[in-house]
């Protein structure tokens, strides 16, 4: 997985990923408990940013998503 995160309505994700497919993820799968709480500002999550290396999206509180779960997420939601 590569590409890009951007910001689309508070709280949800714009992923694009090669070659081209996009889509947009809720933060509702996400739970704001533990590492995620203060996520659930608005101004924090829009704080998110892709980090190359580990190939997942991260916040700067130390939040982020497993490769495999965002994986899992853009998934399920591409049309079969």
């Amino acid at each position: 997985m590569g590409g890009a995160a951007s910001r689309g309505a508070p709280r949800s994700l714009g992923t694009c990923s090669p070659p081209g497919s996009a889509s947009s993820h809720s933060s509702l799968l996400v739970t704001f408990s533990g590492v995620f709480t203060s996520l659930r500002d608005p101004a924090e999550f829009a704080k998110v940013r892709v980090d190359s290396e580990n190939r997942t999206v991260v916040w700067p509180s130390g939040a982020d998503l497993a490769p495999d779960t965002l994986y899992d997420m853009i998934a399920r939601q591409r049309p079969r």
